[in-house]
């Protein structure tokens, strides 16, 4: 499925679906190559007052890496 040395990489916008994700890769990689983190994504407004969010409402996912050692 994946060489020796290479990456996988998965998005997920749901930690249900992370979970998934991570179960799996840890069972085909190892745990200890296999690592997930949350993507944050939301505007920002930018005035002479100082920089801010331009909105309450973000949109977050996770992204899980997992390397075939």
């Amino acid at each position: 499925l994946l060489r020796k040395g290479g990456y996988f990489a998965s998005y997920t916008p749901f930690l249900e679906q992370t979970f998934t994700v991570i179960d799996a890769a840890e069972k085909l990689f190892g745990k200890e190559h296999v690592q997930t983190v949350e993507i944050l994504e939301r505007e920002l407004t930018r005035s002479a007052r100082g920089t801010r969010p331009s909105t309450r409402v973000g949109h977050t996912g996770y992204i899980t890496v997992a390397r075939k050692i």
